[in-house]
């Protein structure tokens, strides 16, 4: 049976083992990676990054003030930062953390940013000079050279569209029919041609 001295004797073994156990260095992360490095290569060209704590103790953790330098220059005091680059380029931002105990933790990372590279689109049509009412089939020919074409929309030039590529006009005439391809990265592209429907 446990009295109460076995048990004061057990609590002071708990507190002597959790003394004994050394928690790891506080360190700061950005984005929750230790990495230093970040790659925008989508528009709007904005990247968003969260500083955090990790290790120590709970008070080690606790960020009271932040700040963040682009290229060495003060440009945001905010918890998180949210920035959008004017341009491509390779950008050096610092992260400068105080924790409640008033230690201090810094952190650099490389932003690299890439300029998206738009699509290069055509599309052809059959039959090349179609009847009222017989069904024309419409196929892109686009090509992006850095990521993929992630939709097609097509506007027929008599009001409708839709994705499919496939259209019956319903009275003669001369319209334009206009394909809108965007990428991956969300750049959007638009070609024109005119499609002549004969009775």
């Amino acid at each position: 049976m446990f009295n109460r001295y076995h048990i004061y004797i057990l609590i002071v073994l708990l507190l002597l083992c959790s003394c004994n156990i050394k928690s790891s260095e506080p360190i700061l992360v950005l984005n929750g990676v230790k990495g230093d490095t970040i790659n925008v290569d989508a528009p709007p060209y904005q990247c968003r990054i969260i500083p955090v704590i990790t290790g120590g103790k709970i008070e080690d953790r606790d960020i009271s003030v932040t700040a963040w330098y682009l290229n060495n220059r003060l440009i945001n005091k905010d918890p998180i930062l949210t920035h959008t680059f004017k341009k491509p380029g390779i950008y050096e931002v610092t992260c400068l953390v105080y924790n409640r105990t008033g230690k201090s933790f810094q952190k650099k990372v490389v932003i690299t940013v890439k300029e998206n590279l738009l699509p290069e689109c055509d599309f052809t049509f059959e039959p090349e000079e179609a009847r009222i009412g017989e069904l024309v089939f419409f196929t892109p020919v686009c090509v992006d050279s850095d990521g993929r074409i992630s939709r097609y929309k097509w506007y027929y030039g008599d009001g409708s569209k839709d994705t499919s590529g496939r259209h019956r006009y319903n009275a003669a005439g001369i319209y334009t029919v206009m394909l809108s391809a965007t990428d991956n990265r969300g750049s959007t592209v638009e070609v024109k041609k005119d499609i002549s429907i004969f009775h």
